[in-house]
């Protein structure tokens, strides 16, 4: 398949998809807390793209 355009995921089991590569080789990394909640999203160069924060009531 030399025309071919992949894109190719990675999960971790019972959390969720941990990388996206795209054709071109550009790497999103998702990156998740100790409760497998989301936490970064960031580009090939480590940029931060989305940022979540969790908080609760005691």
């Amino acid at each position: 398949m030399p025309n071919a355009m992949i894109t190719t995921y990675t999960y971790i089991p019972l959390v969720g998809v941990s990388t996206i590569t795209d054709p071109k080789g550009d790497k999103i990394t998702y990156t998740y807390d100790s409760f497998g909640r989301l936490e970064f999203v960031k580009d090939k160069n480590n940029n931060i793209l989305s940022q979540n924060q969790y908080n609760y009531k005691q």
